[in-house]
C-alpha cells in the first residue's frame, strides 16, 4: 500500500518565550505490528479512530471479540454460535455477514484467509491472546485496504515484555466453559521472546437428542523472538512471529422451525448430528525496523498465512425421491412435513441426509514497506508516509457429498462422497496497493480552547487603534444591583480609552476574588457590596501594571454549585477551568490566549497588551 501523508501546523509569528502547555516531543518507537498505538493517538489522529487498552481488556476478560467492540461506537454484530467464533461485524452499516466487508489485521497484517479473493472471516484470532485492540473507521484507514468504505480492525498480539515476567491463568463457568492461558516471556541483552499457549472450550449450551455434544476446543500456540541492537544513532530490530491454532466446533447451519424454538430455543434437531467444523491455522511473520533518528523509521514486514478448514454440515433432506435445502424445510415445515419429519429422525425408506464436506484450503502472502519521517521546520511541523504492500492470496474448494439415513438412534452413512465432486472452485488474486494521501491537520490541543477557529487564526485589529481606523463603542454594561430608582446608567467614553476600562461586577458573575465596587457616575453614594470584599486579585511580583491588566476571578464552587447570596450558578466551562488552572505568576503564551479569547467573549476586561491573567497564588 503506498501511503503519502503530509501534514503541516504554521503558528504565529511571535517571540520565543518558554512554553508552558504544549510541549513538542520526539515519537521514538520500534513497534511495526501497531497503527497508532494508545488511546492518546487514536483520539488526535485524523478520522475516526478507538483504542481498547490492555486495562480494558482484563477488566473485562472476554473470549468473545463482538462483545468486546460493543463499547466502540458505529460498531454492530449478531451473533452466530453463541461463542464469537466466527463474528459477523459491521462498521458503519457494511453487511455484517462473516465481517467481509471490513478489514481484518493482526500486528497490521491482513489475517482473513484471503483479503482478496475470499474474505470471508471463517477464521479470527483468539481474542483472549490480544493485549489491545485498535479500531478505524471510514476513510481514515483507507491506507489498509482492501475494504475502504467500513473500516479496518487491528488486534494486537501480546509483546515481548522489558523484563522477565509470566502468568498463568485458569478459569471454569456454566456449561463447562474452560480457559487456560500460559505465557512467559522476558530479555536478555539484545535478545527479547515471548511465548503464549491458550486453551479454552466448552460442552455448549444447545441440547441434542441422547446427550450428544454441541461444544467446541480451541488450542492456540504463539511465539515471538526479537533482536535489537544500535549502530551510532540509529536503532534496528528484528522480529519472527509463528503462531498455530486448531479448533474442532459442533456447529451446525440447521435451525429450528418457529414452533420448535418457542418450545425450547436450546434445541437441536438430531439431523444436524453430524455437523463438525474443523479448522487449522498457521502464521510465520518477518519484521524488521530501522529507527534511523528520533525523526524517522523505516519498517519492513514478510508474512505469510495459511488456513484451512473443511465444515462438514448437514445441506440438503430427501424424503419420497424430493430434494430440499434446509433453509427452505425450516421456514414453511407445514408445506413440507415429510420433509421435516426426517429432520427430527423419523424418516421412511429411501428418505436421506445429505451431509456437505466444505473442505477448502487457503492461503495469503506478501510484503509491505512503510518510511515515517516527520520535521520540525520554524513553526511548521511535516510529516512524510511512504508505504508498499505486494500481496497474493488464494482459495482452493475441493468439495464432497456423504449420504446418511436417519432414524430416532442416529444417523448411519449409507455412501461416501468422492473427494473433488461437488462445486470445486480456485481463486487467485494478485494487489500491489497504490494510494497517495494528502492531508492536514491542526494541533487539537490548543484549538479546543478556541471556538473561533484556534490561536493561530488571525485577529482583526482592535477596535479604536490605529491599524483599524475606527471608534470604539463599548458594549452595554451588565447591569449591577440598583440602589434606587433614579440611577442612571455608567456613561460610555467612545474612544481607544474605553477599551481599558474593566465593566463593573455583576452578581451573575461570582468570583475567588473581588475587585473593589465602584460608585455609578451620578449617584449620591457607591452601592453596597453584594457580598463580603475578598482580597484584591494579584500575584506576587506582578506589580501594578499586571493587576491592572487582569481579569475578575471565579468564586470557589460548592457541592452543590450555590453561590453566596444562594442562587445557583453555572457549572465550570472550559475557559473557567483554563484559567483555573494557570500556574500564579508564570506568564505563558497559552494563557495570553485564553485571555484574549475570554476578552472577546465579553468574559474579562481587556488589558493594554491583550488582557495577561494572573491567579490567585494560593489556587496554583
Amino acid at each position: 500500500m503506498l501511503l503519502l501523508g503530509i501534514s503541516g501546523l504554521l503558528a504565529q509569528n511571535t517571540p520565543e518565550k518558554k512554553k508552558d502547555s504544549v510541549v513538542m516531543l520526539p515519537e521514538v518507537t520500534l513497534e511495526a505490528n501497531v497503527l497508532f498505538g494508545s488511546a492518546f493517538e487514536a483520539k488526535n489522529r485524523t478520522g475516526s479512530a478507538h483504542f481498547i487498552s490492555t486495562k480494558e481488556l482484563k477488566l473485562y476478560q472476554f473470549t468473545d471479540l463482538q462483545r468486546l467492540l460493543q463499547s466502540v461506537p458505529g460498531i454492530n454484530a449478531y451473533e452466530e454460535d453463541g461463542f464469537g467464533l466466527r463474528p459477523n461485524i459491521s462498521l458503519r452499516g457494511t453487511s455484517p455477514e462473516r465481517s467481509a466487508k471490513i478489514t481484518m489485521m493482526e500486528d497490521g497484517v491482513l489475517i482473513a484467509p484471503a483479503p482478496y479473493s475470499a474474505s470471508a472471516a471463517y477464521y479470527i484470532p483468539v481474542a483472549a491472546r490480544m493485549q489491545s485492540i485498535e479500531v478505524l473507521k471510514g476513510s481514515s484507514q483507507i491506507q489498509y485496504g482492501p475494504f475502504t468504505t467500513g473500516g479496518a480492525i487491528n488486534l494486537v498480539s501480546l509483546g515481548i515484555p522489558q523484563a522477565s515476567t509470566g502468568r498463568v491463568q485458569a478459569s471454569y463457568g456454566g456449561f463447562g466453559n474452560r480457559l487456560l492461558e500460559v505465557n512467559q516471556g522476558g530479555r536478555i541483552g539484545g535478545f527479547g521472546y515471548v511465548i503464549q499457549g491458550i486453551h479454552q472450550g466448552s460442552n455448549g449450551f444447545k441440547e441434542m437428542p441422547y446427550g450428544l455434544p454441541t461444544g467446541y476446543d480451541l488450542n492456540d500456540f504463539m511465539g515471538k523472538l526479537s533482536y535489537d541492537w544500535t549502530n551510532g544513532a540509529s536503532k534496528q530490530s528484528l522480529q519472527v512471529k509463528y503462531q498455530q491454532s486448531a479448533e474442532r466446533a459442533d456447529e451446525t447451519y440447521l435451525g429450528l422451525t418457529e414452533a420448535d424454538f418457542a418450545k425450547n430455543p436450546r434445541a437441536r434437531y438430531l439431523a444436524s448430528s453430524k455437523d463438525l467444523m474443523d479448522t487449522d491455522h498457521q502464521q510465520w511473520m518477518l519484521s524488521h525496523t530501522l529507527a534511523y533518528s528520533d525523526f524517522g523509521r523505516l519498517t519492513t514486514t514478510v508474512y505469510r498465512n495459511n488456513f484451512g478448514r473443511n465444515w462438514y454440515k448437514i445441506n440438503d433432506v430427501i424424503a419420497q425421491g424430493e430434494k430440499k435445502g434446509i433453509a427452505t424445510v425450516v421456514a414453511d415445515p407445514i408445506a413440507f412435513p415429510s420433509h421435516y419429519t426426517v429432520l427430527n429422525g423419523n424418516a421412511e425408506a429411501g428418505d436421506l441426509i445429505l451431509v456437505k464436506a466444505n473442505n477448502r484450503q487457503y492461503s495469503a502472502q506478501g510484503i509491505q514497506t512503510k518510511w515515517d519521517h516527520h520535521w520540525i521546520s520554524g513553526s511548521a511541523k511535516n510529516d512524510i508516509e511512504l508505504g508498499l504492500r505486494i500481496h497474493r492470496d488464494d482459495e482452493d474448494r475441493f468439495q464432497w457429498v456423504d449420504q446418511y439415513s436417519i432414524n430416532p438412534q442416529g444417523m448411519n452413512l449409507v455412501q461416501s462422497g468422492t473427494p473433488g465432486t461437488d462445486a470445486n472452485q480456485i481463486t487467485t488474486a494478485d494487489a500491489t496497493g497504490n494510494e497517495p494521501i494528502f492531508d492536514l491537520a491542526g494541533q487539537p490541543a490548543i484549538g479546543r480552547l478556541f471556538p473561533r477557529g484556534g490561536p493561530d487564526r488571525p485577529r482583526r485589529p482592535a477596535p479604536g487603534s490605529a491599524a483599524s481606523g475606527t471608534r470604539c463603542r463599548r458594549a452595554p454594561a451588565r447591569r449591577a444591583p440598583a440602589t434606587s430608582a433614579a440611577t442612571p446608567p455608567p456613561a460610555t467614553t467612545p474612544g481607544p480609552a474605553c477599551r481599558n476600562t474593566a465593566p463593573p461586577p455583576s452578581p451573575r458573575s461570582p468570583r475567588r476574588c473581588h475587585r473593589a465596587p465602584t460608585s455609578p457616575p451620578g449617584s449620591a453614594g457607591a452601592a453596597a457590596p453584594i457580598r463580603p470584599p475578598r482580597p484584591a486579585c494579584s500575584s506576587p511580583g506582578a506589580g501594578s501594571q499586571a493587576a491592572d491588566r487582569q481579569p475578575p476571578d471565579l468564586q470557589p464552587r460548592t457541592p452543590n454549585h450555590l453561590r453566596a447570596d444562594g442562587r445557583r450558578a453555572a457549572p465550570l466551562g472550559i475557559h473557567d477551568k483554563a484559567r483555573r488552572n494557570c500556574r500564579a505568576g508564570e506568564p505563558g503564551r497559552l494563557r495570553r490566549k485564553v485571555a484574549r479569547t475570554l476578552e472577546r467573549q465579553g468574559r474579562g476586561p481587556a488589558g493594554a497588551q491583550g488582557g495577561l491573567y494572573v491567579p490567585r497564588p494560593d489556587r496554583g
